[in-house]
C-alpha cells in the first residue's frame, strides 16, 4: 500500500511500479521487480513481499502493515496482507461520509475479502446502504470475490447488479422486512445467512434473492430449512444448515439430517419443524437420510410418515429397534446402529 519509501517520494520508478501492480493485481512478475525497487531504496517491504511470495503464510510485520495501509489504518479492525498489498480487510463501523472518503481509493485494488463491523446497540447496527454499495461495486474494486457482514438493505441494492461474487455475507438484523425483492441480476458462488428462521424470509419476501446463488449457507436455523429445496432456483445446487447438507442432482436433491434438540420442550417443538421441513420437501427429494438417536417411536414414526414415497435411511438408536419391528417389520430404509 502506502510505502514508507512511496509515502516519502523517493524515487519515481518505485511509484510508477507501485502503480503497475495495483492496475494488475495478478502481475507476479511486475510485484516482484517492484519488491526489487523497494529493496534497493531500503524500504523493508521488498523483503517482506519477498517473503510472502515464498510463503504466503508469512505475517507482516504489523509496524510494516500499518505504514503500507497509511490512511486506512484508522478504519480498519483486522486485515491481512499477502505479497505487501491488502487482500482481506474488515471495515470498523464507519459513517457514510467516512465510507465516502474510502471509495476508489487505489488500496482496494488487491483486495478480494471485504467485510462490515456494527455497533453492539439496535441503533448503529443499520450500515448505509447507498454508500457501502458505492464502495463495494467501485472500478477500484474489481478484484473483491466476497463482501461479508452486509444488512439487508445493502443486500438487496447489490442483487440488483450485474456483478459476481463468490461469497456474500448477510449479518442477523433485528427487523427483517417483508417487502419482495425484485427480479436479480448478480450471480453469487455461496450466500451465507444468519438469522432465527432464515427459511421464512427466503421462501417468501427475499424468494428471488436465490436465482442467482450456487450454495446457501445458513448460520442459523435447524433442519426445517429442508423446505427450502421446493423454491426450483436455477442455480441452487447445496443447502448448508445446522444440522443439515442438501445437495440437487440433476431435478432432485438427496438430503442428510442430523437434529439435535436440547430440551424436551424444544425437542416436542423441533421435531414439528422437522417432519413440516420434511413433508414439504418430498416432492423434490430422491434420497433423504435422518440420523435421529433416542427419540422414541412416536418421533420416529412421525419422520417416517411425512417422507413417505422417498428412498430413507432413518439411522437411529435405542427405540427404533422397536420401531422396526413392530411398526415396519420389513421396511428395508430403516438402518439401525
Amino acid at each position: 500500500m502506502h510505502s514508507s519509501a512511496v509515502r516519502s517520494g523517493v524515487h519515481p520508478i518505485v511509484e510508477s511500479l507501485r502503480e503497475a501492480v495495483l492496475a494488475r493485481p495478478g502481475d507476479v512478475q511486475t510485484l516482484l521487480v517492484y519488491a526489487d525497487a523497494l529493496t534497493e531504496a531500503g524500504d523493508p517491504l521488498g523483503e517482506v513481499i519477498h517473503r510472502q511470495h515464498l510463503d504466503p503464510t508469512y505475517v507482516t510485520p504489523d509496524g510494516i502493515g500499518r505504514k503500507m495501509l497509511g490512511v486506512l489504518a484508522k478504519h480498519l479492525e483486522h486485515y491481512r496482507v499477502v505479497g505487501g498489498f491488502l487482500r482481506a480487510v474488515q471495515l470498523k463501523r464507519l459513517t457514510p461520509l467516512q465510507l465516502q472518503k474510502l471509495t476508489g481509493r487505489p488500496e482496494w485494488a488487491t483486495v478480494e475479502s471485504l467485510a462490515f463491523s456494527r455497533g453492539q446497540r439496535p441503533a448503529t447496527r443499520r450500515l448505509a446502504s447507498a454508500e457501502t454499495v458505492e464502495l463495494i461495486t467501485h472500478a477500484a474494486c474489481a478484484s473483491l470475490k466476497e463482501v461479508l457482514d452486509l444488512d439487508e438493505g445493502t443486500l438487496r441494492r447489490l442483487a440488483e447488479l450485474n456483478r459476481h461474487f463468490e461469497r456474500v455475507g448477510l449479518i442477523d438484523v433485528p427487523h427483517i422486512s417483508h417487502q419482495p425483492v425484485a427480479a436479480t441480476k448478480w450471480s453469487v458462488g455461496t450466500l451465507e445467512v444468519s438469522m432465527e428462521n432464515p427459511e421464512e424470509w427466503l421462501g417468501r419476501p427475499a424468494r428471488l434473492l436465490l436465482d442467482g446463488v450456487q450454495t446457501l449457507e445458513l448460520k442459523r436455523g435447524d433442519c426445517a430449512a429442508l423446505a427450502l429445496v421446493g423454491l426450483r432456483s436455477p442455480r441452487l445446487e447445496r443447502i448448508e444448515a445446522p444440522g443439515l447438507v442438501a445437495t440437487r442432482k440433476g431435478e432432485r436433491w438427496t438430503a442428510k439430517l442430523t437434529p439435535r434438540f436440547k430440551s424436551v420442550q424444544d425437542g416436542h417443538f423441533g421435531v414439528a419443524r422437522l417432519v413440516g421441513g420434511i413433508a414439504q420437501a418430498v416432492p423434490f427429494l430422491e434420497h433423504l437420510e435422518v440420523h435421529i438417536p433416542e427419540h422414541g417411536t412416536e418421533t420416529l414414526r412421525r419422520i417416517r410418515e411425512a417422507a413417505a414415497g422417498v428412498s430413507l435411511d432413518l439411522v437411529s438408536q435405542g427405540y427404533g429397534v422397536y420401531l422396526s419391528s413392530h411398526f415396519y417389520p420389513r421396511a428395508p430404509s430403516i438402518r439401525l446402529v
